[in-house]
């Protein structure tokens, strides 16, 4: 996509599933960047990321990407009007539950992120091809190229899936829980590649995640939901971050926790009940 993108947005999204009502006016605006959504099970994790990419679920409300011109007029992009092909150009989703898949190649998976650039009917050619290996090499993971999905572990297929969000280009992903799953080596991995991604592309990406540590090691922004509505937004940028971001998952998680430096850095540490 040409220009760049500033924000991502949500005004006041209501969710119903079924009769019964979800996520309560959730409105919120993030910058470029990895931005950490937590909350405990129940608060609407995955149903905001579903209903941001109507996915699913009767909702009212808007999100939208706004998005500056190589001249650097910002152009604000609704997507509730949008097809299913055109809003895949602006959103890309790495799903919680990975189905068991058909018999193709993990290379083959992971061109088909280039389909919302191609016509009706049009096959992936040589350039998409190339591109998807590429992103494969970029990941560490082109040794899995001519290996089928359905036979390869679930943190391999995690890593496919976030090649194939990468291939598609899209100006933010939203991932469901990438980590659940995944070995301690494996989740930090995953971020790490994640992140490299983010700032070589210039992208941002919204990431439910349970684990609070694992968010302040990697997420530059954070969104807490707490019985399906918008409890607070921090930024590593607010100056009393850290005491806001202790205090925030005290409340949610009924948990103390303390910052502390160590030789690898600062890290945050879970007090004993």
């Amino acid at each position: 996509m040409s220009g760049g993108t500033v924000k991502l947005s949500a005004e006041k999204l209501n969710v119903w599933i079924g009769r019964k009502k979800i996520l309560n006016d959730i409105s919120f605006e993030c910058r470029l960047g990895l931005v950490g959504l937590l909350g405990r099970n129940g608060s609407g994790k995955t149903t905001l990321i579903k209903a941001m990419l109507n996915l699913g679920c009767r909702h009212e409300g808007e999100v939208s990407v706004e998005m500056q011109k190589e001249g650097g007029e910002a152009v604000r992009v609704r997507l509730s009007g949008l097809s299913g092909r055109e809003r895949a150009r602006y959103m890309a989703y790495v799903p919680q539950e990975l189905h068991s898949w058909a018999h193709c190649t993990v290379l083959d998976f992971v061109v088909m992120g280039r389909s919302p650039y191609l016509g009706w009917l049009q096959n992936p050619g040589k350039r998409d091809y190339n591109e998807a290996g590429e992103v494969l090499e970029a990941l560490g993971i082109s040794f899995l190229e001519q290996r089928y999905m359905d036979q390869i572990s679930g943190g391999e297929r995690k890593m496919a899936y976030l090649a194939r969000a990468r291939v598609q280009k899209a100006a933010w992903m939203l991932l469901d829980e990438p980590a659940a799953g995944l070995d301690f080596g494996r989740q930090h991995q995953f971020f790490e590649d994640l992140t490299k991604c983010l700032r070589e592309s210039r992208t941002g990406a919204i990431v439910s995640i349970h684990d609070p540590v694992l968010a302040y090691t990697y997420c530059d922004q954070f969104l807490i939901l707490k019985d399906g509505r918008m409890e607070t937004m921090l930024s590593r940028e607010d100056e009393d971050f850290e005491d806001m971001y202790l205090l925030q998952l005290e409340r949610l998680y009924g948990r103390r926790a303390v910052f502390a430096d160590t030789s690898e850095g600062r890290t945050m540490i879970w007090r004993r009940t």
